[in-house]
């Protein structure tokens, strides 16, 4: 199904529920056209209710789509929820486009004996895990239950480190100390120095959270139940902090 409002296609990805659409989450299809050649780009939107109406906010620009990322998008707008877009919102890579804008080009030309890389840093993995850590809501209730005091570093915020590293790279908080905390772009995402990172700090942070344990549950379930409404009797996650034959 395909509606056109003030020249603009929207495609609906979730279904509009009925009738109330407030909170769908959907592709927009936004084009203009430039030098003699139009130009389409997308947009992840939210509907919402205002006292005027419906309206809709923008969750994230995504430029220029391929096929296949226009569906990978759907997908995901298909299973966000309101609060769940709001997280994406914050988090969004992209800035709004402008009319002044160069197309992408097709083809660029490279001077390869000028190309050289300097301090990289592993980006989209840590960002993915950053992006699910909040939208599950975890960054509130670690913030919560782990209020600051005089610490350099909050502790919701080593924790959150901590749960990344698990998602992306599972091992001791020895390694993330030595090796992988300095090669990914957390310190630059968090802004929390690579210093500040240090192994007793990490194993303190497990033992604040590790009475949390009953909340955190209680937490996973009901979020997951408001992201995907799954029907299920058991519920099972993995909270170890150490791999399998590794040991502290």
């Amino acid at each position: 199904m395909l509606f056109v409002i003030c020249g603009v296609s929207i495609a609906p990805v979730g279904g509009w529920g009925g009738g109330d659409w407030t909170g769908a989450v959907f592709l927009k299809r936004c084009s203009r056209r430039k030098c003699g050649k139009d130009h389409v780009y997308w947009q992840l939107v939210e509907s919402h209710l205002t006292p005027r109406g419906s309206r809709h906010r923008v969750v994230a620009y995504l430029g220029e789509l391929s096929k296949s990322e226009r569906r990978g998008w759907a997908l995901l707008a298909a299973t966000l929820d309101g609060k769940a877009a709001s997280k994406a919102r914050q988090l969004s890579l992209f800035e709004p486009p402008c009319s002044d804008d160069d197309p992408v080009p097709e083809t660029v030309q490279v001077k390869t004996k000028g190309v050289r890389l300097e301090r990289t840093r592993d980006f989209g993995d840590v960002f993915l895990a950053l992006t699910l850590w909040r939208i599950l809501g975890l960054d509130e209730l670690f913030e919560r239950e782990l209020p600051e005091g005089r610490e350099k570093v909050p502790w919701h915020l080593t924790a959150c480190v901590l749960g990344v590293a698990r998602f992306v790279e599972p091992s001791s908080e020895l390694h993330v100390e030595d090796t992988w905390y300095l090669r990914t772009a957390l310190p630059e995402l968090l802004g929390i120095s690579v210093d500040e990172v240090e192994e007793h700090r990490l194993y303190r942070t497990l033992d604040r959270a590790l009475p949390l344990k009953p909340k955190i549950e209680s937490h996973l379930k009901e979020r997951i139940g408001e992201l995907f409404s799954p029907d299920f009797d058991i519920l099972l996650y993995d909270v170890t902090s150490t791999p399998e034959g590794q040991v502290p």
